[in-house]
């Protein structure tokens, strides 16, 4: 099933520059898309006719629903500056996130990415503007490197690159992954309350947590307070292992040129650097 570009879509406020929604967006309805790595689940923003392709790609433990409120931003007109450009989003859950069923062929930083290029290939949308956060960050280089020709454009919001500055999160992740060690960590984390992980994931991830809305905030600990896993170890020690891969095995020739990052898109990443750090 081919991912569809609204050329009528509902009518939607410019975005007012400098204010962000009162209420977050609720998530952006998906299907379940079939590619030749696996069937994945796509979140689309309504988009106007003309709007050019944008993919985003989620971080490790993430999913979609992660780039609700940029796909919101991103795809509609900036108040005051009819020639600001327009994106049609689309936000995919990798294989075994999300609501994607899990992978067939492995969950390696080149197997995800491998899964991005069918996608754009499949469904006909390249060049696209590619967004990557954290581990999603690795995928998007990696697509880059081995498929100049479908990537418009690199948003890397904070990639899951090669870093030797000792961070306390990635080494808890690490450690997580460690056979017989993982198991006792996560297995402390699951007896702690909902609301205790969230609160601490959010002290993780952003600089400054009270920006965070208090919706976002109620619907994380909700889920929290039902999601399970049957092997929670199991699952960061696989992520992990693929996303701690990073260093290629075979050379890709280098991109052809600098491609740089829209000015809408610069402009909220530069807002937020001082408010977001990435899990890695």
């Amino acid at each position: 099933m081919r991912l569809r570009v609204t050329n009528q879509p509902k009518p939607r406020d410019p975005v007012p520059q400098g204010e962000l929604p009162p209420e977050p967006v609720p998530h952006w309805p998906g299907r379940h898309v079939d590619l030749p790595a696996g069937q994945v689940y796509v979140r689309s923003a309504p988009a106007i006719a003309g709007a050019e392709p944008a993919i985003f790609i989620h971080g490790l433990g993430g999913s979609s629903t992660n780039w609700t409120d940029l796909m919101d931003l991103l795809s509609r007109p900036v108040e005051g500056q009819p020639a600001a450009p327009v994106l049609a989003c689309a936000a995919i859950d990798l294989p075994g996130f999300g609501s994607s069923p899990p992978a067939s062929g492995g969950y390696s930083i080149n197997a995800h990415a491998a899964t991005v290029i069918q996608l754009i290939e499949e469904q006909g949308l390249g060049p696209v503007h590619l967004f990557g956060n954290s581990m999603g960050g690795t995928v998007s280089t990696r697509v880059a490197a081995a498929r100049p020709d479908l990537v418009r454009t690199l948003a890397l919001v904070s990639p899951a690159m090669p870093d030797l500055r000792p961070r306390p999160l990635p080494m808890r992740l690490a450690l997580a992954a460690l056979p017989g060690v993982g198991p006792v960590i996560m297995g402390g984390l699951r007896r702690l309350p909902a609301e205790s992980r969230t609160d601490r994931a959010l002290r993780d991830v952003y600089t400054d947590p009270g920006i965070v809305h208090p919706a976002r905030r109620r619907a994380w600990v909700r889920h929290g307070s039902t999601a399970s896993l049957s092997d929670p170890a199991g699952v960061v020690a696989r992520d992990l292992g693929g996303a701690l891969r990073l260093v290629p095995r075979h050379h890709h020739p280098p991109l052809p040129r600098a491609s740089p990052v829209p000015p809408r898109s610069r402009e909220w990443l530069i807002d937020r650097k001082r408010s977001h750090r990435s899990i890695w």
